[in-house]
């Protein structure tokens, strides 16, 4: 039981906090994070790269202009056997992968690649997508899957049976059968 706090604010550096059961916090500019615990903070300010893994823990990964990975496969964290992932960027890639039986995936990006998977049994998962040209995937096996977007492209598959309807934002009109775990149908209107 302990506090890691690794910070660098150097061009180039890698920082790595390992920990089995405390609070791990790596900040760093321009660098490569790597923070393992029951706890996990990752803030990166420009050009680097944070992976977050956690298992039974709160993984929370913020950076601009980077790469974030957010993996969390935990069976029993805050609420007996649950986890919540959050993985928030500006002009990124952001990847937010759970395994586990009942989590919270929030992804949001701006002018981005946002990536939600869930295969848990109960689960909710929000992409949240408002650049000009992005694409948000939501995957998820019975869950709550929202994908929302303005000019860009959303799938949403889910296999939780809903009524078929239309959604449009923008120039996205997005029809969705939510009885098929496959995608449906995109239709991209010009302005």
């Amino acid at each position: 039981s302990s506090i890691n706090i690794c910070s660098s604010s150097s061009s180039s550096s890698i920082s790595i906090c390992n920990s089995s059961s405390s609070i791990s916090i790596c900040n760093s500019s321009s660098s490569i994070n790597i923070c393992s615990s029951s706890i996990n903070i990752c803030s990166s300010s420009s050009s680097s790269i944070s992976i977050c893994n956690s298992s039974s823990s709160i993984s929370i990964c913020n950076s601009s202009s980077s790469i974030n990975i957010c993996s969390s496969s935990s069976s029993s964290s805050i609420s007996s056997s649950s986890s919540i992932s959050i993985c928030n960027s500006s002009s990124s890639i952001s990847i937010c992968n759970s395994s586990s039986s009942s989590s919270i995936i929030i992804c949001n990006s701006s002018s981005s690649i946002s990536i939600c998977n869930s295969s848990s049994s109960s689960s909710i998962i929000i992409c949240n997508s408002s650049s000009s040209s992005s694409i948000s995937i939501c995957n998820s096996s019975s869950s709550i899957s929202i994908c929302n977007s303005s000019s860009s492209i959303s799938i949403c598959s889910s296999s939780i049976s809903r009524n078929n309807r239309f959604t449009k934002q923008h120039n996205v009109i997005i029809f969705r059968n939510w009885e098929l775990q496959e995608l449906i149908l995109v239709i991209l209107i010009p302005t």
